[in-house]
């Protein structure tokens, strides 16, 4: 699993090259020796709670106060719309805003300031806290809009009495500079933030304006019949009813399969994925798979929430239990054209120790194998479930097909439901896998006619996203051949389909880090040829970096093209892969309006065939 750095995600399947050897890659269990270190994050000062203030933002109960967010989720979920919403916006009465400003704050100690109570840390740093609470909520998120933060900025959310604090940082910021937290179980939210007070400067805050509400519950209780999908629920059996004897492979699969909430604009859902191998198991790269209609953009992948090993506590059991997964990823790549998306965790060390990295096929099952799937529905009660059993057999001439809307034979696997099992909203992106655990496809939906199609009967099918088809878009993060493999994240792009690494830094006059990709609506400001980036702010372009593939007569050459519209330093980096040859561009200096960097001998190309 190769530790390099991240690379194109929007590619259309049929413009990557078709891969002529078939491969496979069993499922991986790593020495937990291997697993990275996470590192330890400090505690906050609780400051909100210890003072027993009420809550500085209160909200009805959804079914007073958003009675009509609540009637759009149900018609969403019982029209069969997809991802399956759990949840959506609630607007506070007022706006929270925390904005620094040195007279004011050092007034303010130990009063209410921008909705929040102000403290101060034993280093000196200034720590504000405050609360939201929402009647009636089963789970909470803050969201924090127009982030301007210095690095080193601490943030925490956690529950009432002691919940136990979850941390995160700017690396989940969106493209349109706002940020949503981790979940936090309960109608109460506790939100902390310590501001360094050796970097922070006039102006520096955010802004909270709504929390995203859960509204269906993570347990296996009826909740408000109002909130009900179409899904049937006698077909969707415990996971922990089932062992090797009925599916081999069934202890690699409950260790990789992870269910995520996630956001897209004021809607939040749910869907399920799977953790996956790649072929080298020196270093544990957190490739996360699931759907395209679950995560087809950057800002939706830095919202996901995910949970890992979330099953219930035996065969007869209500009660269940879990472990937190990684908060936010970056998105890789994905496509309609397979409904497949392929991420990549922000922070490896969250995937929990024990997780397995499921194996793989790019070779496509054959007519009539079995095939089996763990997975997170939402039953038509209301409630999202811990790990559902579930097994089909492949269906290569469907009675009843999709092809003309979409999902044609040659991209995705049809199958029918066995045993009487079946999937249900949530279960969107979960993998399909062979009896020994490896990963053939990832499940797009099911086939058929409301209201009869619920995900049960053997009057439809049973749709999945065919991992072969998907394999080129796939293998140049999973099976990276002819050197390493160039993987994208926030500072760096990936130029001319991988095969250039391209990273900026930039200088002020007190300041110094890397530059990072900006985005536009959720999608990266990158594509094959050109990335652009931003220093200071996400929505300010600072400059661009172009490469052209001159590889042909009388050129034989890579170009490289930049420039920029700032008066600040910068410094352009570019590295083949092949090899890992790298030049390093004169930095444009500190108060200077720069020029066009126009490189045309900047590499050699690779010898002919």
């Amino acid at each position: 699993m190769k530790r390099t750095t991240f690379a194109l995600m929007f590619f259309a399947l049929a413009a990557v090259a078709a891969v002529s050897r078939a491969i496979e890659v069993p499922a991986f269990h790593p020495d937990p020796a291997l697993k990275p270190a996470r590192i330890a994050s400090a505690v906050p000062l609780r400051v909100a709670e210890a003072l027993a203030l009420d809550a500085f933002a209160t909200l009805a109960p959804a079914r007073e106060g958003a009675a009509a967010d609540l009637a759009a989720m149900a018609a969403w979920n019982s029209n069969g719309g997809l991802p399956t919403r759990v949840g959506f916006a609630r607007a506070l009465p007022a706006p929270l805003a925390l904005r620094y400003e040195t007279a004011s704050f050092e007034a303010g100690l130990g009063r209410r300031v921008g909705g929040g109570v102000l403290s101060r840390a034993a280093n000196g740093d200034w720590v504000w806290g405050t609360s939201v609470e929402i009647g009636e909520a089963k789970a909470l998120r803050i969201e924090l809009a127009e982030v301007d933060l210095p690095a080193g900025t601490r943030l925490w959310v956690y529950g009432a009495g002691g919940v136990e604090a979850r941390s995160f940082d700017l690396r989940i910021l969106r493209s349109d500079r706002s940020l949503l937290s981790p979940t936090i179980s309960g109608e109460r939210i506790y939100l902390e933030v310590e501001l360094p007070a050796g970097a922070v400067g006039s102006g520096a805050g955010f802004v909270v304006r709504r929390a995203f509400e859960v509204a269906l519950s993570d347990d296996a209780k009826p909740v408000d019949a109002a909130l009900a999908n179409p899904e049937s629920d006698e077909c969707l059996q415990n996971g922990e009813c089932f062992d090797a004897t009925d599916f081999p492979g069934i202890a690699a699969a409950r260790a990789g399969v992870f269910r995520f909430i996630g956001a897209e604009g004021s809607s939040l859902f749910t869907c399920s994925g799977g953790l996956l191998s790649d072929t080298d198991d020196s270093t544990l790269e957190p490739w996360l798979l699931t759907a395209h209609h679950c995560v087809d953009s950057q800002d939706v992948a830095l919202s996901m929430d995910m949970r890992f090993f979330w099953r219930f506590s035996s065969c007869g059991s209500s009660t269940s239990t879990y472990t937190l997964g990684p908060l936010g990823a970056d998105l890789i790549v994905t496509s309609a054209t397979s409904d497949v998306t392929l991420v990549r965790a922000l922070d490896a060390s969250e995937i929990p120790a024990g997780a397995t990295y499921l194996g793989w096929s790019s070779t496509r099952p054959s007519d009539g194998t079995v095939l089996y799937r763990l997975s997170h529905p939402v039953l038509a009660s209301g409630s999202t479930q811990p790990q559902m059993y579930s097994t089909h057999v492949l269906d290569e001439t469907p009675a009843i097909n999709c092809f003309a809307t979409g999902a044609p034979l040659a991209n995705f696997l049809y199958s029918i439901n066995l045993a009487d099992t079946g999937i249900s909203g949530g279960s969107s992106g979960s993998p399909i896998l062979r009896s020994d655990a490896v990963v053939v496809g990832q499940l797009n939906g099911t086939c058929g006619v409301l209201p009869t199609r619920d995900g049960c009967g053997t009057d439809e099918s049973i749709v999945d996203g065919a991992f072969a088809t998907s394999y080129p878009l796939l293998q140049p993060y999973l099976a990276p051949t002819g050197g390493q493999v160039c993987v994208r994240d926030a500072t760096t792009a990936c130029l001319l389909n991988g095969k250039f690494k391209v990273q900026v830094t930039y200088q002020t006059a007190t300041a110094s880090g890397p530059a990072q990709i900006m985005s536009f609506g959720g999608q990266r400001a990158e594509n094959v040829e050109s990335a652009f980036f931003w220093f200071f702010n996400a929505t300010n372009f600072e400059m661009g970096v172009k490469m052209v593939d001159a590889c042909v007569e009388p050129f034989n050459r890579s170009w490289v093209f930049f420039s920029g519209l700032t008066s600040q330093g910068f410094q352009v980096t570019v590295t083949r892969m092949s090899d890992l040859v790298q030049k390093v561009y004169p930095a444009n200096p500190v108060n200077h309006i720069p020029t066009t960097t126009a490189d045309t001998d900047a590499f050699t190309c690779p010898p002919a065939l």
